[in-house]
């Protein structure tokens, strides 16, 4: 259900939802570079390095 709300609400492909989704339901860092998930309260650990 989640993952239905992050395609509605936010725009978010359905692999990026069902991604979402987990990392919503578990309340778990998801690992991408996609900024979008900053917008809905994700932890995100960046791909990129800091150098």
């Amino acid at each position: 259900l989640t993952a239905a709300v992050l395609a509605d609400d936010h725009g978010f492909t359905p692999f990026d939802a069902i991604h979402g989704g987990i990392a919503v339901a578990t309340d778990r860092p998801i690992l991408t570079s996609e900024r979008d998930y900053d917008d809905i309260g994700v932890d995100r650990v960046p791909l990129e390095s800091d150098s």
